[in-house]
C-alpha cells in the first residue's frame, strides 16, 4: 500500500532527525 510506504518513510526520516539532534 502506498500510504503504508509513505508512513514508514516518514517514520525513518523522523528517527534519523531525532538521532541527529
Amino acid at each position: 500500500m502506498v500510504l503504508r510506504t509513505a508512513l514508514v518513510s516518514a517514520g525513518k526520516r523522523m528517527a534519523m532527525a531525532a538521532a541527529s539532534q
